[in-house]
């Protein structure tokens, strides 16, 4: 399947999908909402150094919420992909059911992409000060890490990021789960690339115009009605775009798998 093929037909899925979208929307709200009433409205430094603890306690939560609801929402969609049905009466023992082995993935995932960024950190570090700061060669040198680990961090987030779906859509655990995405990445690399590129611009376009319409209505009402009228905004505008993915990453991969069976089922014929 093409890239593009698979994000007209992801785009297509997407609207049978809204039950779990409207899910993710509330859960957003809440999320955005509870995070507001904590900082404040235009907090100074002084109170954000204040709630730093109930901050990332609100966060750490925030994040287990969304891996329990990705298992709920990676089988709705792989539901409605393969068989055009949506059966929502799984939708929460869906969420219980991969959780943990979610989790464990979000969280090699997060191991791994602060250890790329730290040894980037360090070679870049190392280089610049080879030049003293002053040296155009060595923060050169410095630069090209920098993008080297960019892209490498990249990578890593493809593979992961696959893998995820990987575990829902063989109900596989987390080794087996990484080792599939690895395998998928390394035979489909240019094409998966591309897609992500693709996908990426798209959900970058969308969030680009909803944060600028926040920002003018922001500007013209001030105050909590303009925090409110953001927070809404965004909440189904991450929704929206968080589903949109998940349709066009699942349509994707089942796509490049279902043509990989198809010579097989065509020379047994």
């Amino acid at each position: 399947m093409k890239a593009l093929e698979a994000i007209k037909r992801g785009g297509a899925v997407f609207k049978d999908i809204l039950p779990p979208m409207a899910i993710i929307c509330v859960f957003n709200f809440i999320s955005a909402f509870a995070m507001l009433m904590l900082i404040g409205l235009n907090p100074t430094p002084e109170k954000i150094a204040e709630i730093t603890g109930p901050m990332i306690i609100i966060f750490i939560l925030m994040l287990l919420g969304w891996f329990f609801i990705e298992g709920g929402l990676f089988s709705s969609v792989m539901s409605i992909v393969k068989t055009g049905t949506l059966n929502m009466g799984e939708f929460v023992s869906d969420c219980s059911k991969y959780f943990a082995r979610l989790l464990g993935l979000n969280a090699i995932g997060g191991l791994i992409t602060i250890l790329l960024w730290l040894a980037g950190a360090f070679l870049t570090g190392i280089f610049i000060a080879f030049g003293g700061g002053n040296n155009v060669f060595f923060n050169i040198l410095g630069g090209i890490v920098l993008l080297l680990t960019l892209i490498a961090a990249a990578i890593a987030g493809m593979w992961l990021l696959i893998s995820q779906y990987f575990t829902v859509i063989d109900n596989i655990g987390v080794r087996d789960s990484l080792g599939k995405g690895f395998s998928f990445v390394k035979k489909y690399f240019w094409k998966t690339m591309l897609f992500f590129f693709i996908l990426v611009i798209c959900v970058f376009a969308a969030s680009f115009i909803v944060n600028f319409i926040a920002t003018l209505l922001g500007n013209a009402i001030k105050g909590m009605g303009a925090a409110a009228i953001s927070i809404i905004l965004t909440s189904l505008v991450n929704g929206a775009m968080g589903v949109f993915a998940a349709a066009c990453i699942m349509t994707y991969i089942l796509g490049v798998l279902q043509s990989e069976e198809q010579p097989t089922a065509t020379a047994a014929e």
